[in-house]
């Protein structure tokens, strides 16, 4: 991760300058994983609310911008972390990817399918390294759980992702942002595409084939929520593999499972606890393992 300034002594490796666009939420828990990297260090937080980029400076190191362009080309940083909500990817990753800036790129990587063709041509005109912030697919217990596998033909998955989003206390305390669908994407863009792209790691395929339905009859649809709060989805991957998917915003606790089911094999993966119960061949599994799928994501 870290430059080396020298082959032929023992100076200390240069450390890699980071900088965050986007001071929200999210950007909170990826300055933590960059502190916990002795290889990296923050130069630099930029948000247009001065004052949101100013505190995130003061608490995380480096200097406060309002103007990423600026920030780029002052601090001249080794690897960006995009942490702007997804209506807001185009003109960073522009920006970046113009001056050869590697990037971590928040999920989604778009809002639209325009914007994503948009993004795509910049990456292509301008290659960069770069990763978008799927961390499912990092975990120890998915890693674990993929070698007791191997050589095994995987014939589904069948997944569900419950939480309490939807529910009075929940929803009074969250920022509205999260169930307006034409900000967010709304339930399935903003919260289950972390397990739709775990479908894809995991099949080694993409999706050829959706059935979808959804309902609101926890909280009806309204200008403040119009985001489905229920879904369930049938998906067919170009390697046949079938898969099904059931999310709800209106239960009391936060809980998901993954199950895995392949030739001699059947097990059930929990993401938020990182542990897994099952059986191989006849005989029961078990494994569990404290993880930061965070730290993990940035460091690859």
């Amino acid at each position: 991760m870290s430059k080396i300034t020298s082959s032929k002594s023992k100076v200390a490796p240069e450390k890699l300058k980071v900088a965050i666009i986007g001071t929200g939420g999210i950007s909170g828990t990826h300055s933590k994983s960059v502190k916990a990297c002795p290889d990296l260090e923050m130069v630099g937080s930029c948000d247009i609310v001065a004052e949101k980029a100013e505190k995130a400076a003061g608490e995380r190191g480096g200097r406060a911008y309002t103007s990423a362009e600026k920030m780029l080309d002052v601090e001249k940083p080794d690897l960006v972390l995009l942490c702007t909500p997804q209506m807001v990817r185009v003109e960073p990753i522009r920006l970046c990817a113009e001056r050869k800036i590697a990037m971590f790129i928040e999920k989604p990587p778009a809002s639209t399918m325009a914007e994503a063709l948009e993004i795509e041509a910049a990456l292509k005109k301008h290659p960069i390294i770069h990763s978008v912030g799927f961390m499912s697919r990092y975990l120890k217990v998915v890693e674990r759980a993929l070698k007791l596998l191997k050589g095994r033909k995987l014939i589904m998955m069948r997944q569900y992702y419950f939480c309490p989003m939807a529910l009075p206390e929940d929803f009074k305390s969250l920022p509205r942002f999260f169930f307006k669908k034409e900000l967010s994407g709304g339930l399935v863009v903003d919260q289950a595409i972390h397990f739709l792209d775990l479908v894809r790691y995991v099949t080694g395929s993409e999706v050829a084939e959706v059935h979808g339905f959804g309902n609101n009859l926890q909280h009806p649809k309204e200008p403040e929520f119009t985001s489905d709060e229920t879904v369930t989805l049938n998906l067919r991957m170009k390697n046949k593999v079938v898969v099904s998917h059931t999310h709800t915003w209106a239960y009391s606790k936060w809980q998901n499972e993954v199950e895995l089911i392949a030739v001699g094999a059947h097990l059930r993966l929990s993401v938020i606890t990182g542990a897994f119960k099952g059986e191989v061949d006849g005989i029961q599994v078990e494994y569990k393992e404290e993880d930061n799928g965070y730290l993990s994501e940035l460091k690859a």
